[in-house]
């Protein structure tokens, strides 16, 4: 009995793993493209504001801190106009295969989105680093990190969106810190806690209650 070759077994399993890895591996590029721009400004921000800050000089933190986080959504905001004229062009740079290039250009338009509100996160927490506020970023980061692993798993087997699912996971994770990331360097900027903002908020609602 002639014994049957276990290559195309092996191939069989083995390929869909190895172009799942690759894809991935791509991704992380893809995202690297985006970060390599406005990181820059997330590291120049710290010496603005920290230079600021050591002035007491409230009014320039946070007009360097705003300056900043525009210059890097513009830059985001070119390179997803590239993204979206040339998805297969620019996907092909970090991939030779087709079918890895096709999957990806699928998901350039999360990428996109999620670029923008993750360079606010790089910029700002950066920002509030350079405030001397150095704490902050970690109390953001543990629940962001408990969350977006939650919500991926929803998403990617409970919903079955696979890797679009992680990125519409990520996607919110980015959206959350980075509205808390910049009300709490805006709050700062204006010498205002967020302790004190609450209790403010609570007189305005007993007092609307009230009335």
């Amino acid at each position: 009995m002639k014994k049957k070759s276990i290559l195309p077994q092996i191939l069989t399993i083995s390929l869909p793993i190895t172009l799942q890895m690759l894809t991935q591996f791509a991704l992380q590029f893809t995202d690297m493209a985006f970060v390599g721009h406005y990181n820059k400004d997330g590291l120049a921000v710290i010496n603005l504001v920290g230079k600021f800050t050591g002035a007491k000089d409230k009014k320039n933190v946070l007009r360097a801190g705003n300056t900043c986080v525009l210059i890097a959504l513009f830059v985001c905001a070119a390179v997803a106009v590239l993204y979206t004229f040339w998805p297969q062009q620019i996907v092909g740079i970090f991939s030779p295969y087709t079918t890895i290039i096709n999957k990806l250009t699928g998901l350039v338009f999360m990428i996109i989105l999620i670029s923008f509100p993750k360079a606010v996160n790089v910029v700002i927490t950066n920002s509030i680093k350079g405030t001397g506020n150095t704490r902050w970023s970690l109390f953001t980061q543990l629940p962001g990190t408990v969350s977006v692993i939650l919500l991926a798993y929803i998403f990617m087997f409970v919903f079955k969106l696979e890797l679009f699912g992680l990125f519409i996971a990520i996607l919110i994770d980015e959206l959350w810190r980075a509205v808390v990331n910049y009300a709490k360097f805006f709050l700062s900027s204006k010498e205002i806690s967020l302790k004190a903002l609450i209790k403010k908020v609570r007189m305005l609602f007993l007092c609307s209650s009230l009335s």
